[in-house]
């Protein structure tokens, strides 16, 4: 049994993940993170519930430390420990550094660094169960652990410093969150029970913003289909595969 934990799974790309793992032909339970889609959460669980074991939702802002901690306690108690993390959760606005609100920095470092870092310490002190060792359609790569960050790839880079436009605190964090992540590789380098994996990700589902964001800096991207499609290859190499922590850009 694979116990897996998703943040910002509700909507959009964190859906899409959803519905490609519900395809995997293994025992698994899923905590469902979403923040304000709450309907949104609930199709996916009563549409997608007969190819799970168990479904869980859990609604909280990850921009707030206490909501990060109730994540955590929440999914020790539902689950005692996980296996597999998906770090999704962003948000995306425009600020800037001269904004006389103080609340940009809290809440983008909240959800961009402080919730993946406890998260995968969660994950990474926790034990595999029993359970999943013991199955036998599990190949190699699944029982061990797995943290997959999604990360933005254009803040995966130096280029970040000079092309974020009016997203400063977003460019920021989400730059600091591929700095932590390669520190995340850093640490299990020598630890073969966890593999870190990063999908860098170019623009995909937009909304308002992203759109109007990306229409600004004229960034080509692919249609969403073939993203997706791109996305399930990956996650199958990732799952079902015996690869080593790496990083993919689409």
């Amino acid at each position: 049994m694979r116990n897996i934990l998703i943040t910002g799974g509700a909507k959009r790309i964190g859906a899409e993940i959803i519905k490609m793992i519900s395809c995997f032909e293994f025992k698994k339970n899923i905590i469902i993170h979403y923040h304000q889609s709450q309907r949104e959460a609930e199709r996916l669980k009563e549409n997608f519930s007969n190819q799970w074991s168990n479904i869980f939702l859990f609604q909280a802002d990850l921009t707030k430390y206490n909501e990060i901690l109730s994540l955590i306690q929440f999914s020790k108690e539902r689950l005692n420990s996980i296996d597999i993390l998906i770090n999704n959760a962003s948000i995306f606005q425009k600020d800037s550094f001269a904004s006389d609100d103080d609340s940009y920095l809290t809440n983008y470092s909240n959800i961009h660094l402080t919730a993946p870092f406890l998260l995968a310490k969660f994950v990474m002190n926790s034990q595999v169960q029993e359970s999943c060792l013991q199955d036998s359609l599990l190949q190699f790569s699944q029982k061990n652990k797995i943290i997959l960050n999604m990360l933005d790839a254009r803040r995966c880079s130096n280029d970040n410093i000079k092309n974020y436009g009016e997203y400063f605190y977003y460019s920021m964090t989400k730059h600091m969150m591929f700095i932590l992540h390669q520190y995340l590789q850093k640490e299990c380098m020598n630890n073969q029970s966890v593999r870190i994996f990063g999908l860098m990700m170019n623009l995909i589902l937009p909304n308002k913003n992203d759109a109007e964001y990306f229409e600004q800096n004229q960034i080509n991207t692919k249609s969403s289909n073939e993203k997706i499609l791109e996305i399930l290859k990956i996650m199958k190499e990732i799952f079902m595969g015996d690869l080593n922590s790496r990083d993919f850009e689409i």
